[in-house]
């Protein structure tokens, strides 16, 4: 199991993507950002869902926030949001 599969889990069933990409980028950020947890503390995800038609990109972050709530409170500390509806 990759660390990455419960935030993967949390945004299959909350944003139903057509698209999604998750990339652990921790190591770039060795000494800025201290954890005791082997989970992932910096992260960049690309995601493509309807949930976002309409939405501002401020509202889209948000939304992501809220389903990575409990993920950022255990230390998630980054995540470069990269967010679009279909075309």
């Amino acid at each position: 199991m990759s660390p990455l599969d419960p935030i993967r889990t949390i945004l299959m069933a909350t944003f139903a993507p057509t698209y999604l990409h998750i990339e652990d980028q921790s190591h770039r950020h060795a000494g800025h950002y201290t954890t005791t947890s082997d989970a992932p503390s910096h992260l960049k995800i690309e995601m493509v869902s309807a949930a976002f038609t309409g939405l501002s990109k401020v509202k889209c972050h948000q939304l992501v926030y809220k389903a990575l709530s409990a993920e950022l409170a255990a230390g998630l500390h980054a995540v470069q949001l990269e967010l679009n509806s279909p075309i």
